[in-house]
């Protein structure tokens, strides 16, 4: 790129366009400042060159450059405008001449001289006696520490450093300077545009450059244009840290060009060129690990509609010019599959009708089996009254008969809801009035009362006898209104269904099977519960495509031991896990002396957030070319998935916020609070639309009519995800958490995840959550914040405050700090905020390590599982699961075993027997 243009006059700037460059960056150009002295008359040339031959260049060195030519001129020009002064303690003076034309640059460290130091420098050379001891140096030569929250940065492609610098000459085709703007007009857009980006970030130093002197403001912008001194940036790492740098720069143009710097300073830099008060131009700057280049673009596009647009400009107005600028951004959705759920897995069974399809503890199934038996389902569902549209409430067991009993109701014509049989009567009872179910397939023996469902036995619809009684019962035409219904968990309490249809399945398989290359040769692995929609990925992404689908039972499911054990024997190739499950299954693998899992070459994260830098394990034993991780994000009301996004091993050690792109017929929009779409890189809500949009909740007008929206000036149909994120200019979303988790105690706007980083930074802290409880409903000062976390090291909560107020302001710290054996988490694999708080009056005691060694083992035992337990009590009778068996696991190795496995840990599962078990092996007594 280019360097900065010389000042050529009020003709030349109507033909400079606004323009976007990068350039790049060395260590010292952010502190290099150059003044350029324009036409050099012949006196002073002369006294340069007596000035020179005779000066003792101590604090100054000199070079000349004769050129040929005005293109060299120019040339020569250009390189000493944007060439860094580097370590030395001098000021550099080249003199470049063609001619009679001759231009001297003066460069020097903004510790050495400023724009007044070289302007003494010049005299001095020219005649006037100054004092050389007398150069001013520039207080604001800072590092600051600021951020810009907005700017979203992408990932650096090559180790350079570099920085976005956007000029404006123009505004709506007229020279700036027409618009005889002051620079309290720019400051007063600047700070317009800034709130249109919902930010905080309006620390600025202003600095006014003049011959005459310098102008110096620190504090808070308004939008009026003026600068709060009273209200000053916050301090960090003892300098003030400056979101903002505005330096103007009126110096005689004609004579003089200064740059204050080679590359930004702040965050956020706004150069100034201004004529005797008028502006001339302008330009934002802003360093590449800042901010992204086209966030600076649109930023500058922003800054100048706002100052080229009335203040009376409408609300509606200014929404509809971000949302133009927004639409190269917002993808175009694919137009829904001609093929149906059936057509496609007819075409399957056509094609593998031998291959396995399913397979549990009972055996293996054909998709030829499957297509016959399924259909014996759907004939005996429709000779017991079943009508297409009825809903089919189904609670068995999770095995290859749940499978066929979901696709014989697709088959007639129905939907399915799947019930965990574990769940509550209360809930089940529940969901078969709320859902109105016709039927209620299910071996509970329970009796539901004040619902209106025909019962029937599983076994009344697997058994393959009397067949001739439903040999003539047409199976219906493919229903469009088939699908499935999965209950969530609702912010009132109540659960909520939410109904899909077949086609929004169809269009998931198809928006990602080429993308994951899934095919007949995969292998996968029905794990999580039916009653929740990750499940509805793992069923219908593998027999969709071919593949053979393992059926996990919950025993199973809920032992990651023996669920290890699964994918090894099965040879799993497509493996679906929530982020927690998954770190657990990590250390599992990571007990092995060589790596097991071979198998797996997909790796699909989702149901909640993902901690990238919590993989470094499993990339230790596995490269990405051996096997593929992806992390998706996605709600139950847009049909499992929305984004996917790479885990590579090179972006392990920081945690990302990305969840990557949409897929295919999928799309993400981000809006404000008002429905309005949101710049790039500003907060908001996210908004999915496209192929997986779900029909809404069942019975709950008002809900659909909240969260389904249809945007009035595109007719498009979206949900309101009510998660927090922002866009990329790559089209990437950042997933900032829920939108409630972005708090207000006391007047301060905090960000929970923020204070989620800094404990998890706290030595020893494994994993660790953070939320808000309300002691008193309702009543706002009874708010608090509490942190739930697990550590290898002892805290108690004013331990922990000690350290987070080295780190954060007081008014963000928690008000209780809880230390738990482990952090509980639901039925679905996501954390239980609900038994947190309702166990936070019972905080973890730190067991002290007994010197004994007769009672250690007991010791450990009751500390992990939180509770006082005897020598003969089995860790998993006693409440311990697969997650905390890998924590006391951990604690054994450190203070007992280092060598102990999680196979050990589960054979000898109580204190007495893991003592025996420990006395045999070092006696070499061990016996398997």
């Amino acid at each position: 790129m280019q360097g900065i243009q010389p000042n050529k006059g009020e003709n030349d700037m109507v033909n400079q366009i606004n323009m976007l460059e990068t350039k790049d960056v060395v260590q010292t150009s952010t502190q290099t400042n150059v003044l350029v002295i324009k036409d050099l008359m012949q006196d002073e040339l002369k006294a340069f060159y007596d000035y020179a031959a005779n000066v003792n260049q101590h604090d100054l060195y000199l070079t000349f450059e004769q050129v040929a030519n005005a293109e060299m001129f120019e040339k020569y020009l250009q390189r000493e405008q944007v060439r860094p002064i580097g370590f030395i303690d001098k000021v550099r003076g080249t003199l470049i001449q063609h001619e009679n034309k001759a231009d001297l640059v003066l460069t020097a460290s903004l510790s050495k001289a400023n724009l007044f130091g070289l302007l003494k420098l010049y005299h001095n050379i020219i005649g006037r006696e100054i004092d050389m001891n007398d150069m001013e140096i520039s207080d604001e030569a800072i590092r600051t520490s600021a951020s810009v929250k907005w700017g979203v940065p992408l990932p650096a492609e090559r180790p350079v450093k570099q920085f976005h610098k956007y000029s404006i000459y123009q505004l709506k085709g007229e020279a700036v300077y027409k618009s005889t703007f002051q620079h309290q007009s720019i400051c007063a857009a600047l700070a317009t545009t800034l709130n249109i980006y919902n930010s905080d970030d309006l620390d600025v130093y202003f600095n006014k450059l003049t011959l005459a002197g310098q102008t110096v403001i620190k504090g808070k912008l308004h939008t009026d244009g003026t600068i709060n001194t009273e209200q000053h940036a916050e301090q960090k790492d003892n300098h003030i840290a400056y979101s903002i740098g505005i330096i103007c720069i009126d110096v005689d143009h004609e004579k003089y060009e200064y740059t204050p710097y080679l590359s930004p300073k702040y965050p956020l830099s706004v150069v100034v060129q201004e004529n005797a008060g008028i502006v001339q131009s302008l330009s934002l700057q802003a360093n590449a690990d800042m901010m992204d280049a086209e966030v600076l673009k649109q930023f500058g596009t922003m800054l100048e509609y706002v100052l080229t647009t009335s203040d009376s400009v409408s609300n509606s107005t200014m929404a509809s010019y971000v949302e133009e600028l927004m639409a190269p951004y917002i993808r175009e959705t694919n137009k829904s599959s001609q093929e149906n759920i059936l057509e496609r897995l007819k075409k399957i069974v056509q094609l593998y009708p031998h291959n396995i399809a399913l397979s549990d503890q009972q055996g293996n199934m054909t998709f030829e089996e499957l297509e016959q038996r399924s259909d014996i389902i759907a004939k005996r569902l429709i000779k017991e009254g079943f009508n297409a549209e009825d809903k089919a409430v189904i609670s068995v067991n999770q095995d290859h008969e749940l499978i066929l009993l979901m696709i014989g109701v697709i088959k007639a014509g129905g939907v399915y809801i799947p019930v965990d049989p574990n769940y509550p009567a209360e809930r089940i009872s529940f969901i078969l009035k709320d859902s109105a179910a016709q039927f209620f397939i299910s071996n509970l023996s329970h009796y539901f009362e004040d619902t209106n469902y025909i019962k029937i036995h599983p076994a009344e619809l697997l058994q393959q006898t009397k067949l001739e009684q439903i040999h003539d019962i047409p199976l219906p035409a493919y229903t469009p209104q088939s699908g499935y219904v999965i209950y969530t968990s609702g912010t009132s309490g109540v659960p909520k269904g939410v109904q899909v249809p077949c086609e929004n399945i169809i269009s998931l398989i198809e928006a990602t099977q080429k993308e994951f290359e899934l095919s007949a040769n995969d292998v996968w692995t029905m794990f999580h519960s039916s009653s929740f929609d990750f499940s509805v990925w793992e069923m219908w992404g593998s027999l969709l495509t071919g593949a053979k689908l393992v059926v996990v039972p919950r025993e199973t499911a809920t032992s990651l031991y023996d669920y290890y054990e699964l994918l090894i024997e099965h040879k799993v190739t497509v493996l679906n896990q929530t982020p927690s499950s998954f770190y657990a299954l990590q250390n599992i693998e990571s007990e092995q002396r060589t790596p097991r899992l071979n198998s797996i070459r997909l790796i699909i994260f989702g149901g909640e957030a993902l901690d990238n830098t919590k993989l470094k394990k499993w990339f230790q034993r596995y490269s990405s070319s051996k096997c593929r991780l992806v992390n998706m994000y996605g709600i139950t009301e847009t049909t499992v998935h929305v984004t996917h996004q790479n885990i590579l091993k090179k972006n392990l050690d920081i945690s990302s916020q990305s969840i990557g792109e949409p897929i295919k017929g999928w799309k993400i929009s981000i809006r404000d609070a008002d429905g309005a779409s949101c710049l790039l890189g500003v907060e908001g809500e996210i908004w999915v639309g496209g192929a997986g949009l779900s029909q809404g909740y069942l019975n709950r007008v008002e809900l659909n009519r909240e969260k389904f929206i249809i945007d009035e000036t595109s007719g498009e149909r979206w949900y309101k995800s009510g998660d927090l994120g922002r866009m990329k200019s790559d089209g990437s979303i950042d997933y900032l958490g829920r939108i409630d988790s972005q708090v207000k105690i006391r007047g301060y706007r905090i960000e929970l995840d923020e204070i989620k980083k800094q404990i998890s930074r706290v030595p020893g802290v494994r994993d660790v959550v953070v939320t808000v409880h309300n002691t008193e409903k309702h009543a706002d000062e009874h708010k608090q914040i509490l942190a739930f976390f697990e550590s290898n090291k002892a805290y108690n909560s004013n331990e922990m405050k000690e350290i987070l107020l080295q780190v954060m302001p007081s008014y963000m710290i928690p008000s209780n700090s809880v230390q738990v054996n482990e952090i509980p988490l639901t039925i679905n694999g996501k954390v239980d905020f609900k038994k947190l708080i309702n166990e936070q009056n019972e905080p973890y005691q730190s067991e002290k390590n007994s010197t004994s060694g007769e009672n250690v083992l007991l010791d450990i035992w009751s500390k992990i599982l939180g509770k006082p337990i005897t020598d003969e009590d089995s860790f998993f009778d006693c409440g311990g699961n697969s997650l905390l068996a890998v924590s006391l696991l951990s604690e054994l190795k450190q203070k007992v075993s280092p060598d102990l496995t999680l196979k050990e840990l589960y054979l000898h599962s109580s204190p007495n027997r893991m003592r025996t078990f420990l006395e045999q092996k070092e006696w070499g007594d061990v016996r398997v």
